[in-house]
C-alpha cells in the first residue's frame, strides 16, 4: 500500500511540473511583449538625454557669421559705418546743386593729383547721393546720380576726427580710436575750416619741401588765404620741415608729424570721411 501511495505521488508531481512548464511557454512571451512595450513609452532620463545633447553640441562649429573679419569666430563684426563711391575709370560724372538740379561742376575719373575720383557719402535720397566736394564752398554738397556703369560704390570704417580746440586728430576704426595724434591748427586770422570733407588724395612724392613727407588733400577749401600765400586754397593735412605738430600758426591746413602721417596713408582710404570741429 506504501508503494501505491508513493506512485501516484510520482504521478501527481509529474502532471503538475507539465501543467507549469505549459503556463510558463504561454506567459513568457507576453510578459517580454509587454516589457518591450514598457520601455518604449517610457520617457528617457532627462538628464542622460541632456547630456548627450551637449555632447552632441560641443562637436558642431560654432555657426559662421557676416563679417567677421577683426571679430573673435562666431562673434560679429560691425559692419561698415561710412559709405564711399568713386568715377570708374573712363568715365565721368556731373555734379548737381540738388538731385536733379541744375550742374555746377563735371568730375573725371582722376583727380587732378592723379588720384581716383573718390567721394564720401553724407546724404542719400533715393538714387542720389550728396557728397563734399573742393569743387563747391565748404559745407555745400554736391549731388551725383548713382548709375553703376559710371559710378562704383563701397563701405569703409576708417575716419578721422580733428578737433580744433585741443590740438588733437584721432584716426577711428568704427568708434574706437586707434591712433591719436598733436596737430598744428590754422593761426587766428586764417583758421582752419571745420565741417565734414573727405580724404581726396594722399601724396608722398612729388612735394614741395614744405609739405614735409607727405600730404593728404581733403575736399576743402581755405576760404580767407593769406595774402603772402601762392599754393593756393586747397586744405590738406601735411608734415612740415621741421616735422613738429602744435600750436594755431598754419595758413589753415593741419599739420602733423611725419610718423602720424604715414599711419594716416597707410589706413584711411580714398573717400574716407574726415571730420573737423571748432
Amino acid at each position: 500500500m506504501g508503494r501505491s501511495r508513493a506512485t501516484v505521488l510520482m504521478l501527481f508531481l509529474a502532471v503538475i511540473g507539465t501543467w507549469s512548464l505549459a503556463v510558463r511557454s504561454a506567459v513568457e512571451p507576453q510578459r517580454a511583449e509587454a516589457a518591450q512595450a514598457d520601455r518604449m513609452t517610457t520617457a528617457p532620463d532627462p538628464s542622460s538625454a541632456q547630456a548627450a545633447r551637449q555632447a552632441l553640441v560641443t562637436k558642431l562649429p560654432a555657426p559662421r557669421v557676416r563679417g567677421t573679419k577683426r571679430a573673435g569666430y562666431g562673434e560679429p563684426e560691425p559692419e561698415p559705418r561710412h559709405e564711399t563711391i568713386w568715377v570708374r575709370e573712363g568715365q565721368s560724372v556731373e555734379l548737381h546743386a540738388a538731385p536733379g538740379g541744375a550742374v555746377v561742376a563735371s568730375v573725371g575719373d582722376t583727380t587732378e593729383f592723379g588720384s581716383a575720383s573718390s567721394f564720401s557719402v553724407i546724404e542719400r535720397k533715393g538714387d542720389w547721393v550728396g557728397v563734399p566736394t573742393a569743387a563747391l564752398p565748404n559745407g555745400q554738397l554736391g549731388w551725383i546720380e548713382l548709375d553703376p556703369a559710371r559710378v562704383g560704390e563701397g563701405s569703409t570704417e576708417m575716419s578721422l576726427e580733428i578737433d580744433l580746440s585741443r590740438q588733437r586728430a584721432e584716426l577711428l576704426d568704427g568708434d574706437r580710436t586707434i591712433r591719436a595724434f598733436t596737430v598744428t591748427i590754422g593761426a587766428p586770422d586764417s583758421t582752419t575750416p571745420i565741417g565734414r570733407f573727405s580724404v581726396t588724395d594722399e601724396l608722398t612724392s612729388g612735394l614741395n619741401p614744405v609739405y614735409g613727407c607727405c600730404a593728404i588733400a581733403l575736399a576743402a577749401t581755405q576760404p580767407n588765404v593769406p595774402a603772402d600765400w601762392s599754393g593756393g586754397d586747397r586744405i590738406a593735412i601735411h608734415g612740415s620741415p621741421e616735422d613738429t605738430a602744435g600750436g594755431a600758426t598754419s595758413n589753415g591746413c593741419p599739420h602733423a608729424k611725419a610718423a602720424d602721417l604715414q599711419a594716416l596713408i597707410a589706413e584711411l582710404p580714398l573717400g574716407a570721411p574726415v571730420v573737423i570741429k571748432a
